[in-house]
């Protein structure tokens, strides 16, 4: 019974652990969320987890069950047990009629603190086997860490599985999610248009960071936003997600907030030992359906050319659920690449790229945009580097003091259109 009561004890502590987990990094990362739309996921991702605790709690339950009842029941009944085991002697055998009343209260008492102790020790022995059980629990942990510590230093570790999760609710093939086009409510060419846009921060409305401003992308025109670290690049992209409202003016959009992809500047990786397919496909969660993949070497080629298709082996594949969190465990780089992936999966009519590049090689950053471009997706990018100026129709140069410049980069789009004029 010992080995059961720990395993499942164990089980049942990584859950809550991970359960916790999870609503702490949705928290911590709770502006990227609701860039990316995800709450959906994360509301599915809880849920999913959710279950898993209760299950496992349900069969700690089961287990203890038995040790728990015969436990409560010496503690509790040992007293009124010691006086009904006299009662065969004193009132059916008659045994004692011969003492006074004086004399048989004495004996009773006597048998009674004899019984009594015997039943203590025995619950003393059940209560011994459950403490047992606890400390077993902790050799166990001592002995994994242990054995971690070991593979470190020989450099043969490759994580330690975590059991709380249930394999069996992911399936073993999952069909691709490619967001939808639909036709906008401008002219079809047009994705946004801002005009005379006025905006500030939301928690102070008397700090001004934009002054009438007058913008419009079109489709396969890509545009840059440059300035000093404060100027309101980051800001500008939350008014454009709709997260931020504006003191005046209108903004008019040409295709709905599901058309648009946003990459925040710090790469967001949801916690839940997601597979490297689902990690790519987020924040759409993949159906269990039954589907044949369309995109599977879009998928390969992409991580091929960012140079991170080891990832595959690294997981035992695409779909299969890892035994790590991915924002421990890979570089700063390395996610900004793999988000990256995001886009060309999905495929949206506009991404936002806020400093999404700044943590990978201009070799990487090159082909990345190159990748962009091919696809025919619009994008838009907050940075500092001017290698950025090669990739991007237009630059927005923000001054700081809620002034602004618009300048022509290349503007040729990738059909050979002439795209100057605004």
């Amino acid at each position: 019974m010992i080995i059961p009561l720990t395993k499942w004890s164990a089980r049942v502590e990584k859950s809550e652990g991970d359960f916790r987990y999870k609503h702490v990094t949705i928290r911590d990362h709770a502006e990227s969320s609701i860039l990316y739309n995800a709450e959906n996921f994360e509301n599915d991702e809880c849920n999913r987890i959710f279950s898993v605790l209760l299950k496992k709690q349900f069969q700690n339950v089961t287990w203890t069950l038995p040790a728990d009842f015969w436990k409560q029941f010496f503690d509790y009944f040992g007293g009124i047990l010691s006086y009904v085991i006299q009662y065969l002697p004193i009132i059916i055998l008659g045994t004692y009629d011969s003492q006074s009343p004086a004399d048989l209260a004495q004996t009773i008492s006597n048998n009674a603190f004899v019984y009594i102790y015997l039943i203590n020790s025995f619950t003393t022995v059940t209560d011994m086997a459950i403490n047992v059980g606890q400390m077993a629990g902790i050799f166990q942990r001592v002995a994994d860490f242990i054995r971690f510590t070991e593979e470190v230093e020989s450099g043969t570790n490759n994580g330690i599985p975590n059991e709380s999760f249930d394999d069996s609710s992911y399936p073993e093939s999952k069909p691709p999610v490619v967001v939808e086009r639909q036709p906008g409510a401008l002219a079809p060419d047009v994705i946004f248009e801002l005009k005379q846009v006025s905006y500030s921060l939301p928690t102070d409305k008397n700090y001004l960071l934009m002054n009438n401003l007058n913008l419009k992308i079109l489709r396969g025109q890509s545009l840059l936003i440059s300035g000093p670290s404060g100027s309101g690049k980051s800001s500008l992209l939350r008014v454009l997600m709709r997260i931020w409202n504006i003191n005046s003016g209108t903004i008019s959009f040409g295709i709905t907030k599901e058309h648009i992809l946003h990459l925040p500047q710090k790469p967001y990786f949801p916690t839940g030992k997601l597979s490297l397919h689902q990690q790519i496909a987020f924040p759409v969660r993949l159906p269990e359906t039954e589907q044949t993949f369309r995109d599977i070497g879009i998928i390969e080629e992409a991580l091929v050319k960012l140079k991170i298709s080891y990832l595959i082996e690294r997981c035992g594949g695409l779909d299969t659920p890892v035994d790590f969190e991915w924002h421990e465990v890979l570089s700063p780089g390395e996610l900004q690449r793999l988000s990256f992936i995001r886009v060309l999966y999905h495929r949206p009519m506009l991404a936002i790229l806020d400093e999404s590049t700044n943590a990978v090689s201009t070799d990487a950053e090159r082909v990345m945009y190159q990748m962009l471009i091919d696809s025919g997706i619009s994008f838009i990018t907050a940075g500092h580097r001017s290698s950025l100026e090669n990739y991007h129709s237009y630059e927005l140069k923000l001054d700081g003091k809620t002034g602004y410049q618009l300048k022509a980069l290349h503007p040729i789009d990738s059909s050979g259109t002439d795209v100057t004029e605004f």
